[in-house]
């Protein structure tokens, strides 16, 4: 029989709560599975809170069950409210959400938050039909591998981009040797190549 109860204790290491029952003169279950989409292979791990509301599947005796999940309830309510919107937000302020409709995915971490995805060994693919922007406040940071692109000349072969200040344009270290901005391209002294590049040309 389905039972709604409040979670009293979690067991971390399990993934099992014991939940008390209102309805029930405050019965409190002992320890029940956490119901998740799998655990062999693949493995889901997300237990809810102490104190979140959560409907269990109990047997005739309430001696033993299962969380099914959590429900909302009119002290928690919905992040959003919109039947074409996946949303997934968690307490600290980190939220993750697609819209079906717009095609919008979004994702937004809190100040002080940090984003990290590691690859060890394989290939990370942007593959954009329209612009790619990035905006930093402080550096943006390219590792010690070969920078290889292409500029808005199409003669511009494997450049190095310098980021230019505020008010500059934006010049390319080519492995010629030579510098490019916008259309016009001037030679550079030998000292520069494979050395640092020199600074953007003002507009």
């Amino acid at each position: 029989m389905f039972r709604i109860g409040i979670v009293k204790a979690q067991d971390l290491q399990n993934c099992r709560v014991r939940v008390v029952f209102p309805d029930h003169d405050q019965l409190q279950s002992w320890w029940l599975p956490i119901v998740v989409p799998k655990s062999q292979n693949d493995k889901f791990y997300w237990i809810p809170d102490i104190g979140e509301q959560v409907v269990c599947l109990m047997d005739e005796r309430d001696e033993d069950g299962a969380v099914l999940g959590a429900i909302y309830s009119a002290a928690d309510l919905t992040p959003v409210q919109s039947a074409d919107t996946f949303n997934l937000s968690v307490k600290d302020g980190t939220s993750f959400a697609y819209n079906r409709v717009s095609h919008e995915l979004q994702v937004n971490i809190p100040n002080g938050g940090s984003m990290i995805i590691t690859v060890s060994g394989a290939n990370v693919t942007i593959d954009a039909l329209g612009n790619v922007k990035i905006t930093a406040a402080g550096l943006i940071q390219l590792g010690g591998g070969a920078l290889k692109g292409v500029a808005p000349d199409p003669s511009i072969i494997d450049a190095q981009v310098i980021s230019p200040a505020p008010g500059q344009v934006n010049v390319y270290v080519l492995t010629d040797g030579t510098t490019q901005s916008g259309s016009k391209r001037r030679q550079i002294s030998s000292a520069w190549r494979g050395r640092r590049a020199p600074t953007a040309t003002s507009r």
